[in-house]
């Protein structure tokens, strides 16, 4: 599909090590153009409704479209906290000025997703860890600041020439389907956050607690005015809230009007309970995860025994909460297991971006571009 973003894992690779075929000039033009394309024609960073999502897709059929937003909203988050990493690093203060105004937005969009996830079951808002999926409104994005915003004049190239989002179905989300269709959350939840949906939201999370500090003042670029903000206390909170709510019913999902989330929905998190459990921890050392997770799971999670199609589900866990040992081994002995217990998976890809991920979280190897 045309112009969709690439920019989650080239952008946390080009940002955390540099790629062997290319100079680190070259990768280091290419991220900002990327980034500069994501600012100006798939998010529209801010605090109001829709905005700081990530659209997955632009293209001439769809206009622009919000899938899975949780999804992006995590790769989203980590590449804002290694960029600021590495601005801070290099003394780029006023560029990681801009960095964090937006990963002060992206991060409390979570709450306004969270207050959301009640909107549809005609219930009071609850800052509870059932969020909905996006608040992306096309009558607010085919006309005013939002339109104006994204049909800009493209100021970089190449841009997308198609998809522009000022037609009568140029803009598709869930949160429109639902609230210009049957005004009703689909019965099964696929209205609200999933397992797998929630899973992705460590890599932002997890990468926060790691790389932003948890209390700093910086100016707003939106307002203009200065800001003090604990990013990784609130990445911790939100975490907090995110267990709390899986495990609340002994990890079976449910909807804000106790209706469980089918499976098909990603609705049964026992099996994964121990992942999630490890990657809080990771952002809470208090937190005892044998206590919390769902009984008898254990096991089967140490073997890593891989569902077919939760390869990232599995992985991002592990990584983030090193929840298969995976310190206790080196990294040609993880890539290159014949078992079942590596990044590889179904051999979807990603494997490297696993595994970079969990050696930046635990300082583990000297190459790292961040340690």
């Amino acid at each position: 599909m045309k112009n969709k973003i690439f920019f989650t894992i080239i952008g946390c690779c080009l940002m955390l090590h540099d790629l062997c075929a290319q100079n680190a000039q070259k990768n280091l033009e290419k991220y900002w153009i990327y980034r500069e394309r994501l600012n100006q024609f798939f998010t529209m960073v801010g605090p109001d409704p829709g905005q700081s999502m990530i659209a997955d897709a632009r293209n001439n059929y769809q206009g622009m479209r919000f899938g899975e937003e949780p999804v992006y909203h995590g790769y989203y988050m980590g590449v804002l906290a290694t960029e600021f990493a590495l601005l801070q690093r290099n003394g780029q203060y006023i560029a990681a000025e801009h960095t964090l105004t937006e990963l002060y937005y992206a991060i409390i969009a979570i709450d306004r997703l969270d207050l959301m996830g009640e909107f549809f079951y005609n219930l009071p808002p609850s800052l509870n860890g059932i969020a909905i999926r996006d608040d992306v409104d096309k009558n607010l994005f085919l006309s005013g600041s939002y339109n104006d915003h994204f049909n800009n004049s493209p100021t970089i190239s190449p841009s997308p020439s198609k998809g522009k989002v000022a037609k009568d179905d140029g803009c598709i989300s869930m949160f429109t389907s639902v609230k210009y269709g049957s005004g009703v959350p689909d019965k099964d939840g696929g209205s609200v956050w999933s397992q797998d949906l929630i899973s992705q939201l460590y890599i932002g999370l997890a990468l926060i607690k790691k790389f932003v500090p948890n209390s700093i003042s910086f100016e707003d670029k939106i307002t203009l005015q200065m800001r003090s903000f604990s990013f990784s206390q609130k990445a911790v909170e939100i975490s907090n809230r995110l267990i709390y709510y899986m495990q609340m019913n002994n990890w079976r999902l449910i909807q804000p009007n106790l209706v469980k989330i089918s499976a098909g929905y990603g609705g049964f998190a026992q099996f994964t309970s121990p992942g999630f459990c490890y990657a809080h921890k990771y952002m809470d050392s208090n937190f005892n995860p044998i206590a919390h997770m769902f009984p008898g799971t254990l096991p089967y999670w140490k073997a890593a025994n891989i569902p077919y199609n939760s390869h990232g589900i599995y992985c991002v866990l592990a990584a983030v909460g090193d929840s298969w040992d995976l310190r206790k081994r080196s990294t040609d002995e993880v890539l290159e297991s014949k078992g079942s217990l590596t990044w590889n998976g179904f051999n979807n890809g990603g494997a490297e971006f696993y595994r970079l991920l969990h050696q930046d979280l635990y300082d583990m190897y000297a190459d790292s571009e961040l340690l």
